[in-house]
């Protein structure tokens, strides 16, 4: 799966935002979101360091940037601690990598256990080729 199509999944997810910082795949730094909660428009900084407003849905993300992928994490963690009580290692999760191919998301509470982010309708642990396939996968699987 390319980074585009990765993004227009990010953007698909019923937990996706815009969030300051992030840079949209045509290079646009955004600056600034309408209503963080629920964005209609955001503000970005174009390559020619002129500043405009877009529909919150005209673009994707650029999944290869590191503040990005930094605003996706907290997204996928905003998502899953919704219910505080039952989701508390989310607010540590982060994506891991095995060391042989797979990326999932999750957290170590202590040395014997760890918790993996599961696909809520079938359970399995989400499991990804790359960290920002991960992250995505962790946000829409997020309930």
């Amino acid at each position: 799966m390319n980074l585009e199509e990765l993004g227009r999944r990010a953007v698909a997810c019923r937990h996706w935002k815009w969030k300051r910082g992030m840079i949209t795949n045509l290079g646009e730094r955004v600056c600034n979101v309408d209503n963080e909660d629920d964005p209609k428009h955001v503000f970005v900084l174009t390559p020619g360091h002129f500043i405009r407003s877009l529909s919150a849905s005209e673009r994707t993300p650029r999944l290869d940037d590191p503040a990005t992928l930094g605003c996706l994490l907290a997204l996928m963690r905003e998502a899953w601690t919704r219910d505080p009580e039952s989701n508390h290692w989310a607010n540590y999760a982060v994506p891991v990598f095995d060391g042989l191919e797979t990326w999932r998301v999750g957290c170590i509470i202590d040395r014997a256990k760890m918790f993996a982010v599961c696909d809520t309708a079938t359970m399995k642990i989400v499991e990804a080729a790359t960290e920002a396939e991960a992250l995505v996968s962790a946000l829409e699987a997020a309930p």
